[in-house]
């Protein structure tokens, strides 16, 4: 039983590494702003209010919306947010479009990837799983099964 609860352990481990990324934001005007683009966009009082006016968004209390332009006008943006709809049996993640107006937004950062933090962080991870392997192994909690059986030392013909 140890065995797989140690197996299921490192399943996790190795889960959570390969899915390890590390963002960082940079401010961004709205005249850059393309399709495509993933934000944090920074709202004004108003643009909160019109973001609660949306069915699924109505308990939103932030001031502050992630989300992936969808469209860019002279006078709105259009943002898909990630929503979340709870129909007293299920929960379910649905991507909603959301227009602002320019004046709605405070402020807005382009999300990048951080290529070096992520390499150290998957990098950091993978090593700290291979410790953790070869000590579990060291110490018999997780030993590999063999399936070849070693040859006899001992040989005699076998004559009927």
């Amino acid at each position: 039983m140890q065995t797989k609860t140690t197996v299921r352990t490192i399943a996790l481990l190795c889960a959570s590494v390969a899915t390890t990324a590390c963002y960082s934001y940079a401010p961004i005007s709205l005249d850059h702003l393309q399709p495509g683009m993933e934000i944090r966009a920074h709202l004004t009082g108003a643009g909160l209010d019109r973001v609660r006016r949306v069915p699924e968004q109505r308990f939103f209390d932030r001031l502050e919306l992630s989300g992936a332009v969808m469209d860019v006008n002279k006078d709105t943006i259009a943002l898909i947010v990630p929503s979340n709809v709870f129909d007293g049996a299920a929960a379910a993640d649905l991507r909603r479009t959301i227009a602002l107006g320019r004046a709605d937004f405070d402020g807005t950062e382009l999300r990048r990837l951080n290529r070096r933090k992520t390499a150290l962080a998957i990098g950091g991870g993978a090593l700290l799983l291979t410790v953790a392997i070869v000590r579990m192994r060291g110490s018999g909690l997780w030993t590999p099964s063999s399936t070849t059986v070693s040859p006899s030392e001992n040989r005699q013909p076998v004559r009927p």
